[in-house]
This record gives structure tokens, C-alpha cells and sequence, in this order.
């Protein structure tokens, strides 16, 4: 407990000037993005001093704490507290702008939109209804350009409005709108760390969904440029989170920097970020999943062994199929085989189940298990013949048990099936370019 609060009980003068002091303390806790230790003064500033406090006091309190539990992704007591707050300060645009993202949180939306409406009404200029408003609509699923068009032009340049377009684009898809408007937002005045990192994320998918970035790893000397700006403003946004108390943001900084230093080819700044983001959630895959393809692309195979064997059975990243396809290159088709043949029987996600099974033909054929092979890829076209990495895989062992006509006869399957909305792997194994299980390391 501070010293301000703990100095009411003491004294008895329920000072509201005093309360306001421990206001402006959780305050700014909250704008350092510090929320437990914002909610433990704001509760117990709660407990000492409602007796004693005015209306718009007793409307600050519940307010911050509101805002603690938002941060908190406590989005239902936070919109509660919300609700709570506004009996003691009636009329307010914050408190009405505050009602509006409490029925926002609670899927009320038709009636967070009335509140909107009564703050326009109140002061057409006001920041944070119109931003709220942007994603009223969104969530009402309007078209985007609407939207925009909903907005007067003289405020879309604003930062919390220009966010808010910037989340909307992004919900509907839209990447290059998305980064259009977090790039007006950044450059507003003094950009949070939130928009901040909106922005640099912005740009780094519009990088690492470029398909020649995607299969080679490697980015062009024009996205080198933009990387090094993308991997500076990580950097700010990421010093001003290293002491708050929100490590999904931390998160977002270091592991999104760590791909854009793989991206330029730093890998010792890359492992670094990877480690940093395993260290503030080790319990999750998938950074030990990416420290350990980057161990892979660097060379430092034992490494990656070591980190893949941790996470192996792990559903949401194919760390069996990777470390089985490293044994596979390594000759060593038994390690492989035996924790494909494990993952599959532990009930793996679909997305990675036809891969791991053509991993798994690849590996019977290179022991000379033909019928094992055979066995398999009858199973995986009975299942989906319209899949092209199945007829493909299907046609690589028949040619490998000398049935070269039906071989060819998959391979024309398998063109016909390829088209402009193929994924990329599949169409560059048709071509040749790439080994009929490529793919799986990216």
C-alpha cells in the first residue's frame, strides 16, 4: 500500500485532494502499462476511502479500476465496473464514451452505438467516440470504405481514429488499407507503443507474405531497408514495455523483431529475440518451434534435434514432421519414421496429418519398405484425391515400385488439379522445384 493511502486510515480526513494523489499514482501505472499493481491501489484506495469520497472521486475509482481490468483482458468485469462508474458522473463524455465500450465488450452493440451518438451530439470533435464508433461498425461487419466514409476527414488522421481504421482494415483482411492507416497513426504526435508495434507488424506481414520471401527466407535489398526500420521501431516500442506488466505487447516486440533479424539474415540477433520470447512464456511452442528452425537454417542442427525433441508432440506447431524430416537428411529413417508413426496416432491437427503422411512414404520408400509405402499412399487418395501433394506422393511410389505408366497418369491428375489458387509448395513440386514434401519448414 503507498504511503498516500495508507496515510487516510491514519489521519481520518478522507482528503480528496489526498485521493486524487493516489488517483494520478494508478494513472500513471496505467499509462506504463503496469495494470496488477495499478488494480492493488486503486482496490485498496477502494476500500479506505469510499465512505469518504465525492461522486466524481467514487467515478475515478471505479473508472481506473475499469481500466486495469481492461488491460487485463478482464473485458467483462472491466465493462461491469464501467456501468458501475457512470451513476456518479452522469452527462460526462468520458463516462458516456466509457458506457459505449462497456455494451462494445458486452456485444451490445446497438446499444453502445446510442452512446456514441449522444457524445457526437455533445461534441462533434470528440477522439474516442468516433474511434469507438470505427469499431462498432467493424464488429457490425460494415463495408470498410463506409466506415471511413463515416468518419469526417478533418479527424481520420488522428491517432486513436487512424488505430482504429488500422485494426478494422486489418479485421477485414485489407493489409495494405491496415497499414495505410497505422502509418498515419504512427506518425501522429508522441505514438503509443501500441500503435507502434500495430504499425511495424503491419509492414512485416506485407513482407512475409511476399511468396518468393516465403520459400527462400531471404528478403530483397528494398526490404532490407524497410526491415531495418521495422526492427527499429520493435526496438522503441519494446524499451518503453520492459517494465510494464503486459507481456503479450513484450512479446509481440521481441518475437516479431527476431523475424525480421532472420529476415536480414542476423540470426545471432534472431536467436537472441526467439530466446527472450521463450523466456517471457516458456510454456509456449511456438517460440521454441522458430528458435529451433533457426538453429536449423544456421547450421546448428544438434540444436534444433534438442529443441524439437522438447516440443515434438506439441498440435500447434509440426516439430515432429521437422525434426523427422532433419532424421530423414541425416539417413537415419528409423528415428523418423518411428515419431511420425507416434504423431500420427496421437490425433494430429488436419493441416499437418497429410503432411506428416507423405513424410512418412518418403521415408518408407528411401528404406526400401515399398509395400509400407504402397499401403500409405492408397490410404491418402482414397481420403483425398483432390489434394495435389497426395496424387504427387501417390505417383512417386508407384514409380519407385516400376509402374511408370500409372505414375504418369497421377502426374497429369495432379496438373489438372493445379491452379492459379494452389498453394505455392504444391505448384513447385509439380515443377520439380522442390521436394514433394516441401513445405514444412517455413
Amino acid at each position: 500500500m503507498s504511503y498516500f493511502i495508507s496515510s487516510m486510515t491514519a489521519s481520518g480526513a478522507g482528503s480528496q485532494q489526498v485521493y486524487q494523489i493516489a488517483i494520478d499514482q494508478a494513472n500513471a501505472l496505467l499509462d506504463q502499462f503496469k495494470p496488477k499493481t495499478a488494480l492493488a491501489q486503486l482496490q485498496a484506495l477502494r476500500k479506505d476511502a469510499w465512505d469518504g469520497a465525492d461522486q466524481i472521486t467514487k467515478w475515478k475509482i471505479l473508472t481506473n479500476i475499469g481500466a486495469a481490468k481492461f488491460q487485463l483482458n478482464e473485458d467483462e468485469e472491466a465493462a461491469r465496473l464501467f456501468i458501475e462508474a457512470e451513476q456518479y458522473n452522469k452527462d460526462d463524455e468520458k463516462a458516456l464514451c466509457n458506457l459505449a465500450l462497456a455494451y462494445l465488450l458486452l456485444d451490445k452493440l446497438s446499444k453502445a452505438e446510442q452512446y456514441i451518438d449522444i457524445v457526437l451530439q455533445k461534441n462533434r470533435a470528440n477522439e474516442r467516440a468516433y474511434a469507438l464508433k470505427v469499431r462498432i461498425l467493424s464488429l457490425q461487419n460494415e463495408d470498410f470504405d463506409t466506415i471511413v466514409e463515416q468518419i469526417p476527414e478533418e479527424f481520420r488522421s488522428l491517432q486513436e481514429i487512424a488505430g482504429a481504421l488500422g485494426d478494422a482494415a486489418g479485421k477485414y483482411g485489407n493489409l495494405q488499407k491496415s497499414q495505410y492507416w497505422y502509418e498515419i497513426a504512427y506518425k501522429s504526435t508522441d505514438p503509443s507503443p501500441g500503435v507502434a508495434v500495430a504499425y511495424a507488424t503491419s509492414m512485416l506481414l506485407s513482407i512475409a507474405e511476399d511468396k518468393l520471401v516465403l520459400i527462400t527466407g531471404k528478403a530483397t535489398i528494398n526490404q532490407n531497408t524497410q526491415l531495418e526500420n521495422i526492427i527499429a521501431i520493435y526496438t522503441d516500442a519494446y524499451t518503453k514495455l520492459a517494465d510494464s506488466e503486459q507481456v503479450a505487447f513484450k512479446l509481440e516486440c521481441v518475437f516479431n523483431r527476431g523475424v525480421a533479424w532472420r529476415l536480414v539474415g542476423n540470426y545471432e540477433k534472431a536467436a537472441k529475440d526467439f530466446d527472450l520470447a521463450s523466456e517471457l512464456e516458456p510454456e509456449n511452442d511456438k517460440y521454441v518451434f522458430h528458435r529451433a528452425e533457426l538453429a536449423l537454417v544456421s547450421g546448428k542442427k544438434d540444436i534444433a534435434i534438442s529443441l524439437l525433441e522438447n516440443i515434438k508432440g506439441s498440435k500447434a506447431y509440426p516439430a515432429a514432421l521437422l525434426l523427422a524430416e532433419i532424421y530423414k537428411e541425416q539417413a537415419d529413417n528409423i528415428k523418423g519414421r518411428e515419431i511420425l508413426i507416434y504423431y500420427l496416432e496421437n490425433d494430429p491437427p488436419s493441416e499437418f496429418k497429410e503432411q506428416a503422411h507423405c513424410l512418412l512414404i518418403e521415408l518408407f520408400i528411401d528404406s526400401e519398405q515399398y509395400d509400407e509405402a504402397e499401403k500409405e499412399s492408397a490410404a491418402l487418395i482414397a481420403a483425398n484425391q483432390e489434394n495435389v501433394m497426395n496424387v504427387l506422393i501417390r505417383a512417386r511410389v508407384l514409380r519407385a515400385i516400376g509402374k511408370e505408366k500409372e505414375a504418369q497418369e497421377q502426374l497429369s491428375a495432379a496438373r489438372r488439379l493445379v491452379h492459379k489458387d494452389s498453394p505455392f509448395t504444391a505448384i513447385l513440386a509439380l515443377a520439380g522445384r522442390t521436394p514433394l514434401t516441401g513445405g514444412r519448414k517455413s
